[in-house]
């Protein structure tokens, strides 16, 4: 295992365990932009965050 990948196991303390793998799964996503994805017309990527409220994260609209 890398030292990257052992990081990514690390949950903060602050955060609940599926949040933090939804964040991981996110984090995955800035290849979007590295490849130029995001220049398309209202492009944007959301998750729900997992727990008992409704919350969501999102990106800007590119």
């Amino acid at each position: 295992m890398s030292p990257a990948e052992a990081r990514l196991k690390e949950v903060p303390s602050n955060m609940a365990e599926a949040e933090w793998q939804q964040r991981v799964n996110l984090a995955a996503y800035r290849l979007v932009s590295l490849y130029g994805w995001d220049d398309l017309v209202d492009t944007h990527i959301s998750a729900r965050v997992p727990g008992p409220s409704i919350t969501s994260s999102s990106t800007p609209t590119g």
